[in-house]
């Protein structure tokens, strides 16, 4: 879990903890409730999708987040929302 308050001396060095842990089981199984608390559909098209994301709002909760701090979506809406295509190797 990332510590709440930790003051990164750059950009790189939060993605790099961040990266960390989105690949820890502690994350996992955040993200498999958040899901299942949207009722396995993307929160702004509803589209049941069998991909689905979760985005962050803010990093001010990272390791205990709640629902109201992440958003579900599918990879379109996902991408939409970053102005950007994902590699299909991210999701």
């Amino acid at each position: 879990m990332l510590k709440k308050k930790k003051s990164y001396k750059s950009k790189t060095e939060f993605f790099k903890e961040y990266n960390k842990y989105l690949k820890s089981n502690d994350w996992k199984m955040r993200k498999k409730e958040f899901i299942r608390m949207a009722d396995y559909k993307c929160e702004t098209c509803e589209e049941e999708d069998k991909i689905l994301h979760v985005h962050h709002l803010h990093y001010r909760s990272l390791g205990n987040e709640s629902f109201e701090d992440v958003l579900v979506l599918c990879i379109s809406c996902h991408e939409r929302l970053h102005g950007r295509k994902f590699r299909r190797n991210m999701i």
